[in-house]
């Protein structure tokens, strides 16, 4: 089983995160919503990628991404920046996927599933090639964007 970390000060994401990335059983999401539970799961649990919400402390993030690899050297990284951020470029060799705020849950999974190489099974009587690609990818988009949506919107912290 793979365990990952969500390392973000916002709770509602955290969970969101980790109930959809849990969804195969093949799975397991760690939440850590201060750097010193960051730096605790890094040295304790057996995790092979972490996400990283920028917003979780303002140390630098090429220190910070240094200092997880002195514990787990083959750690790889997705880093969620806010919006404003500048463009950044990792000075690591290993693995770093960079996403911007506002992005959806949907397009953190896509891209941890795209890093990871998770391949879902096709439904047996699933359309199969483009036309089933394209509907996908919208109905996860949408799903994506009311959650997301929702969220912002309401007083609502949890789905």
């Amino acid at each position: 089983m793979q365990v990952y970390l969500a390392a973000t000060p916002d709770l509602s994401f955290g969970d969101l995160l980790r109930l959809s990335l849990e969804q195969d059983d093949t799975v397991s999401v760690r939440l850590a919503n201060s750097f010193d539970q960051m730096m605790d799961a890094v040295k304790n649990d057996p995790l092979q990628l972490i996400i990283y919400d920028a917003d979780l402390c303002r140390m630098d993030l090429d220190a910070l991404l240094r200092q997880v690899l002195q514990h787990k050297p083959a750690m790889k990284f997705i880093v969620v920046l806010p919006g404003n951020a500048p463009e950044w470029q990792p000075l690591i060799s290993n693995p770093v996927a960079v996403l911007h705020q506002p992005c959806f849950i949907t397009d953190v999974v896509e891209k941890v599933e795209l890093f990871m190489g998770i391949h879902h099974p096709v439904e047996p009587g699933a359309p199969t090639g483009g036309t089933a690609d394209f509907l996908e990818h919208n109905n996860r988009a949408l799903a994506g964007y009311i959650l997301s949506l929702f969220l912002r919107e309401s007083l609502t912290h949890a789905a």
